[in-house]
């Protein structure tokens, strides 16, 4: 994933000298028409400004910062992420000397990419726009898909902008939506995908199951009493879509199947319910392929009802109540309350003194008797309360309680 910004520069010549400056041995540079040397490309890009005078200019030059993140530094060459700095800059600076220079003096490899304000050609200067950034984002981002390369943050906003109207209204309220946060799980999931039964072991690991029928898909969120349909959440979730994005992957891991160490990084010690190791996505190489093809399930079975759905059904609490407590992670939890933690053979986290009790954000599993639950359940168990106890407690809401003393109340009226 790459980050991008850029800014204008009234002084060249001072930029240039601390660029090249702060290059450690081995660094990359390049250089568009001018000399990729300090000194000579501080001579060079003067001498095209000085053939295009303008009382008017404010900037000599623009700057672009290009940045990778840690993990996909590691397994990124200094010399790889020059060529996407110089990609770059050739497509959105046509006819401007710019010279690319690449650091690695911290974690994470990054561009600085200098651009002459002046155009060679037409002898225009670049307009002080905000709208530079957004235009370069959008360019880095393709070239860091062709790469197998991940996008950060224009994919929030783009899935937000896809959210049906009510989710969206809920958003600008600051109202927490669980359809948008299964849209980001799915948008994570369709960045690895190759087929819909890696698409459903990927969603599992979020607790999200999915059912796949013939002209429909339907997502059940942990906690949700009713499936959500493909369609109603927007076109990328539906199957037409999916089978799309499951081929284009399957081409692009075969050109970059180190696109998958992605994958293997960001749910590393996840595993599937069953205990097995997550089957990672491997890029097909039969041209034949059937990506309408999955794993047929029993209509319904994709949805687990965990025991404190049924309790809490006919409760007064509200759902919205409910369902923030079911939202916060089992393992930050723990943390919270210092409820002691250990990391099993597989990678797995586990309750310390009790490793038959495997935990993840949103679901616990005891793989003795292969019983799990939500936080609700575990919450109720560890303090040997009820589940409205327990979401006094996650929630740390008192008033919750009072629920329990009119619903008494109710009954004995009744």
């Amino acid at each position: 994933m790459a980050y991008v910004k850029c800014r204008p520069v009234v002084n060249a010549a001072k930029q240039i000298r601390y660029l090249f400056a702060k290059q450690l041995p081995g660094d990359p540079s390049f250089g568009e028409k001018v000399t990729p040397e300090a000194e000579a490309a501080i001579q060079e890009f003067k001498a095209v400004r000085d053939l295009f005078p303008n009382k008017r200019r404010k900037w000599q030059a623009y700057e672009v910062f290009q940045s990778f993140s840690p993990e996909e530094s590691k397994r990124l060459t200094r010399e790889e992420v020059n060529d996407m700095g110089k990609a770059l800059a050739s497509e959105y600076f046509k006819g401007h000397q710019f010279i690319v220079v690449t650091h690695s003096d911290r974690a994470h490899l990054h561009n600085h990419i200098f651009v002459n304000a002046v155009n060679m050609e037409t002898g225009r200067s670049i307009p002080p726009k905000l709208e530079h950034t957004y235009r370069l984002r959008e360019i880095s981002n393709q070239i860091s898909r062709s790469r197998g390369l991940s996008v950060i943050n224009q994919e929030a906003s783009e899935r937000a902008s896809r959210a049906p109207a009510k989710v969206q209204r809920m958003r600008r309220f600051k109202g927490h939506s669980y359809i948008l946060d299964m849209m980001e799980k799915a948008d994570f999931a369709q960045k690895y995908a190759t087929s819909y039964d890696q698409y459903k072991t990927i969603l599992l690991e979020f607790g999200i199951g999915v059912q796949i029928e013939n002209k429909n898909i339907t997502y059940f969120y942990p906690g949700e009493t009713r499936g959500k349909r493909g369609s109603k959440m927007g076109r990328n979730y539906n199957k037409t879509s999916l089978e799309k994005t499951f081929r284009e992957n399957d081409e692009k891991f075969q050109k970059h199947p180190e696109g998958l160490a992605n994958l293997k990084a960001e749910i590393n010690g996840m595993r599937s319910k069953k205990g097995e190791s997550l089957k990672f996505p491997v890029a097909s190489s039969k041209p034949e392929k059937d990506y309408g093809a999955s794993t047929k399930t029993e209509r319904g079975s994709e949805k687990y009802h965990y025991p404190s759905d049924d309790a809490l059904k006919d409760s007064l609490l509200p759902i919205d109540e409910i369902r923030r407590a079911r939202e916060v992670s089992i393992i930050d939890y723990c943390k919270r309350n210092r409820i002691a933690l250990a990391t099993n053979e597989k990678g797995e986290t586990v309750l310390k003194g009790k490793e038959f009790a495997v935990l993840s954000d949103r679901e616990w599993v005891n793989t003795k008797n292969k019983t799990r639950g939500t936080i609700i359940e575990f919450v109720a168990a560890r303090h040997n309360t009820s589940y409205l106890g327990a979401i006094a407690k996650i929630n740390n809401n008192p008033r919750v309680l009072l629920r329990r003393k009119r619903r008494s109340r109710c009954l004995k009226k009744s």
